[in-house]
């Protein structure tokens, strides 16, 4: 099916401004709803500002401009974010395209906006698809805008989010840039974040535009069998609803059927028909606190058996990103089914991610528990920053950003994600670098592996050690994660030019005797200018 951009509608200008105003006016309230002790003065004096830099401005949907900044807002109001950013986000183009200069904003709008609008201008700067050594470098910004203030990349989210809303009116070329980028950076990252509202909508808009054959196909048959499926929810989602209800488990229980383009990935990776994927259907449990996650799925238990191999328990275990849930599959008049059970808590992070958890007080996180739940934005900044040539680290980024995750453990139970393929030096490297470059040895499971050896899901996997042995350049040949490959290449540079130094050194105190001088009594000076004279600008370079 063709993705030919749409012919834009040219509004009336005047009609136009004032569904806006009206549309701005449901920000205020969401503002008010979410946040009601903070004051709509900055959001209202931003939106004026906006509309009127932006005035001259109309959107290739023939839409003012200021539509989309106000739809940011929008965005991130839903998901309850301050008024310094929704301040930003309606603020977040006027920098760049209107030249308003950033200190106009700081002095109008204080410290924190400014800082927010200045960050989201700096990456709206970056053409991401630019040469691979450009790339490297935003992708890095990126990265550091996160660990910085996770709000600019909120921000940057929300607007690639709308921008793939309006998509259909942009050339088939442009489309294919800007959803082959969205699928490979922006969904990764949210997926990270934990925002998976964001993320299965932007995977889904990207699938559209990337591959809009198989997009359209599998849209047409999940329609026509989604009065079936619908059915056959609601008949589950009653007979669960009464059994909490007889055993006392106050619950909200709702049904879902999975998102395109998580669906086509699971039929080409396990050559599977539709009706066959496992979690193509989808009941969630939100009850009042965690001890009743584990009544209600006793109580599915009970309804139906399980599926052997399919629960998950991700409260006792939560994932990375913070994702917390018991999630099982069951069987139902021969329909998979998996259930999700989680708390209210549990849901709202489990569909806003870090959003759900930041709290900023002049423009800093509330608690240090908080500043915890971006330690894989920190860990990722320290396994790339050794990182030169530009294809590897695009490639290490990606591994990192959306692996198939792995979940091993600790003998002291402590859960790592790696991504599929991993190994034990991976795993080594993981728990802390000296364990890795003194790693000679591993069990898993209590048996002794190869360092080659796969590690799979729920693995036990301790590292055996010993002082003083070093890294070897063969574990470059099949380790998974650039943290590791990052800390081995690092260690093997280091060592490789203090050996050269070494020998050099040797080399060179040999030369000098034969004039009966020792390298040694050789003023530095005179050796420095000898290594300028080759070319080098230290003495341990010559």
């Amino acid at each position: 099916m063709s993705t030919r951009p749409n012919t834009p509608i040219i509004f009336n200008r005047e009609r136009a401004a004032r569904q806006l105003d009206a549309r701005f006016d449901e920000l205020l309230e969401k503002l008010r709803r979410s946040r009601p002790g903070e004051d709509p003065w900055l959001v209202r004096r931003a939106y004026e500002i906006a509309a009127e830099r932006h005035r001259s401005q109309v959107r290739q949907s023939g839409d003012l401009y200021i539509s989309h900044p106000v739809e940011v807002a929008h965005i991130l109001a839903d998901i309850c974010l301050d008024a310094p950013t929704l301040a930003a986000a309606l603020l977040h183009d006027v920098v760049e395209d209107t030249e308003l200069p950033l200190e106009k904003i700081r002095e109008r709008f204080g410290e924190d906006t400014a800082r927010l609008v200045e960050g989201v201008t700096k990456i709206s700067r970056l053409d991401l698809m630019a040469p691979e050594a450009r790339q490297a470098e935003n992708l890095r910004k990126m990265i550091l805008a996160m660990v910085n203030d996770v709000r600019v990349v909120l921000i940057k989210l929300a607007d690639r989010l709308h921008n793939m809303r309006t998509l259909e009116y942009v050339d088939p070329e442009k489309q294919q840039r800007i959803a082959r980028e969205t699928l490979d950076l922006y969904a990764p990252i949210a997926h990270r974040l934990g925002m998976s509202l964001f993320r299965n909508e932007l995977e889904d808009l990207s699938f559209r535009y990337l591959d809009p054959d198989s997009f359209f196909a599998l849209q047409k048959e999940l329609a026509d069998k989604t009065p079936a499926y619908q059915k056959f929810l609601e008949e589950v989602k009653a007979a669960i609803r009464e059994k909490l209800v007889s055993n006392s488990i106050p619950a909200a229980v709702e049904g879902r059927i999975k998102g395109l383009y998580s669906l086509h990935r699971k039929i080409v990776r396990q050559q599977r028909p539709l009706d066959q994927i496992y979690d193509l259907l989808a009941v969630r449990v939100v009850t009042d606190m965690e001890r009743n996650c584990y009544a209600a799925l006793g109580v599915i238990h009970q309804i139906w058996r399980p599926v052997p191999g399919r629960f998950k328990d991700y409260i006792s275990m939560p994932r990375p990103n913070l994702y917390q849930s018991l999630h099982t599959t069951v069987i139902q008049g021969g329909q998979a089914l998996e259930v999700q059970i989680r708390t209210q808590d549990m849901h709202r992070i489990a569909e806003e991610g870090v959003a759900a958890h930041w709290k900023y007080k002049d423009g800093k996180l509330a608690s240090e528990d908080d500043d915890q739940r971006i330690v894989w934005m920190r860990q990722l900044i320290e396994w790339l920053q050794d990182i030169q040539e530009p294809g590897e680290f695009l490639s290490a980024l990606k591994v990192d950003l959306y692996p198939l995750e792995v979940y091993a453990f600790t003998p002291k139970g402590r859960v790592l994600e790696l991504p599929r393929g991993a190994t034990p030096v991976d795993f080594a490297y993981a728990v802390h670098t000296e364990v890795g470059h003194q790693c000679v040895g591993a069990k898993v499971n209590g048996q002794i592996v190869s360092l080659r050896h796969e590690i799979s899901n729920g693995d036990v996997v301790e590292i055996l050690t010993q002082k003083g042995h070093t890294p070897s350049r063969d574990w470059l040949t099949f380790v998974k994660t650039s943290r590791a490959r990052s800390k081995i290449r690092h260690w093997i540079n280091v060592h490789e030019c203090e050996e050269a130094t070494a020998v050099g050194r040797r080399l060179l105190e040999k030369e000098s005797r034969q004039f009966a001088r020792s390298l040694r009594k050789i003023p530095e000076q005179d050796l420095l200018r000898v290594a300028s004279e080759y070319g080098f600008n230290k003495v341990e370079d010559l």
